[in-house]
């Protein structure tokens, strides 16, 4: 990292930018792939093609922006179907939801829209841009935030 340490990892997957990178599974699922390199998904977020394989956040063809805010549903759907597959349940649907975007502008700013209302800047930079909502990850790592 830019503060010297090590991560050890079996793989990354780089995620950010605008173009979707589809070098780590071109190869393998290159027939489940939209043009723009995207896996093309179902409703329950499988990969065209397998049922035992689920695909989450930018790297899906499902319509919608692409933000981390977005993944996290995904994940959710995929984790929950997972489960379901292996116990012989019916798989859940993923819908996309309305544009919901908070976008932090310094600590005391920001913009945003939920539900196709734009937000007041000082709701946006009271409930965001304080700390960028990190509260809610170390919550659902079930982590102290130090």
């Amino acid at each position: 990292t830019d503060h010297g340490e090590t991560l050890v990892t079996d793989l990354i997957i780089c995620c950010t930018g605008l173009k979707i990178n589809s070098a780590a599974y071109s190869a393998t699922f290159n027939d489940s792939m939209a043009e723009n390199g995207a896996l093309k998904v179902n409703g329950h977020l499988q990969v065209d093609g397998f049922s035992n394989i689920f695909a989450v956040g930018d790297c899906t063809n499902v319509n919608e922006p692409k933000t981390a805010y977005n993944a996290g549903f995904h994940a959710a759907v995929a984790v929950a179907n997972i489960a379901n597959s292996v116990s012989g349940k019916e798989l859940t649907s993923y819908q996309t939801g309305n544009v919901t975007m908070l976008l932090a502008m310094g600590h005391d700013d920001g913009v945003g829209q939920y539900n196709g209302f734009r937000l007041p800047r000082w709701f946006v930079a009271w409930g965001k841009s304080r700390d960028v909502l990190v509260w809610k990850s170390w919550k659902e790592m079930k982590q102290k935030q130090p």
